[in-house]
């Protein structure tokens, strides 16, 4: 079977990987450009600052969201697949309700509570 989470995870490693090559050769553009408006004459040395800065943050800002999302993008992953106690840890099934260590979505085995674990939670202590 194939786990949506991984899928998901790889699709935004292959998305981040194009989006860093883009956004790399988009800076290499305008550099070149500046470059040649420069030798042209077509841009005072007053402005070049000024048409590389406008030209540079928006690249950096979008290559910056693409490294993030090639390295592995947790928050998104996390935002996609809302899990919380009680999903599964693979793709977030909710798995409050079901008698199975395994999950019915991806077929993944939960990890079970362990006693010391849930016997501190309201509600699960001895009655007295």
């Amino acid at each position: 079977m194939s786990n949506p989470r991984l899928l998901f995870r790889v699709g935004m490693k292959i998305l981040g990987l194009w989006a860093v090559l883009y956004g790399t050769i988009e800076v290499a553009r305008n550099i070149l450009s500046l470059m040649l408006f420069q030798f042209q004459g077509a841009l005072a040395w007053a402005d070049l600052g000024q048409a590389g800065l406008a030209m540079f943050f928006p690249n950096a800002a979008f290559i910056a969201v693409s490294v993030y999302l090639l390295i592995g993008g947790q928050w998104v992953v996390d935002v996609a697949f809302a899990g919380g106690p009680g999903a599964c840890p693979a793709c977030g099934y909710p798995m409050q309700h079901s008698n199975s260590s395994h999950c019915p979505e991806c077929g993944t085995t939960a990890p079970s509570a362990t006693p010391a674990a849930t016997a501190d939670r309201p509600g699960n202590q001895p009655a007295s």
